[in-house]
């Protein structure tokens, strides 16, 4: 392309520069106008082949700029839905980290309760052998006392009882 402009630029500039020689024959100037405008004829053609191309090369810049700024746009996209891929990902070891401090929580909980409940159970356990023991022993001691009673009771009615 750079070729074709800089022939078209020196053909330009020698048809300027070179005059036409008034003393020539009329041969020479047919034979130089003849030359002259084969030139410009191939000049008009390398112009219009150059303006196609470069109608061409437009289109495909123009294509070109579409497409780089959908590709700003995609590479825009990408770097949002990254953004929000860190994010989630963030949320979700956040949320991990969460639930097994609840999950250690609970069972610590749990555990907690078990062992209340054993503990529960053991006391009420021990509970009811001291209340049973506390009976067993008010049981005798109601019985000797019952049995002192009665034989002081006894002896008292042998006191005053006449013999017969």
């Amino acid at each position: 392309m750079n070729k074709n402009i800089i022939i078209l630029l020196i053909s330009i500039i020698l048809i300027q520069i070179i005059p036409i020689n008034a003393q020539t024959t009329n041969t020479n100037q047919t034979m130089t106008l003849n030359a002259y405008g084969a030139l410009v004829e191939q000049q008009q053609d390398n112009i219009t082949s150059l303006e196609e191309e470069l109608t061409k090369k437009d289109k495909l810049l123009a294509e070109y700029i579409s497409y780089k700024k959908k590709n700003i746009e995609l590479n825009k996209n990408i770097t949002e839905l990254n953004k929000k891929i860190i994010h989630i990902k963030t949320e979700k070891e956040f949320v991990e980290s969460k639930n097994k401090d609840y999950k250690d929580i609970i069972t610590d909980l749990i555990n907690k309760q078990s062992n209340e409940t054993a503990n529960n159970y053991v006391n009420s356990y021990n509970d009811m052998k001291k209340d049973l023991f506390n009976f067993k022993i008010a049981g005798i001691f109601g019985v000797i006392v019952c049995l002192v009673i009665g034989l002081m009771m006894m002896r008292a009615k042998k006191k005053y009882e006449i013999p017969l």
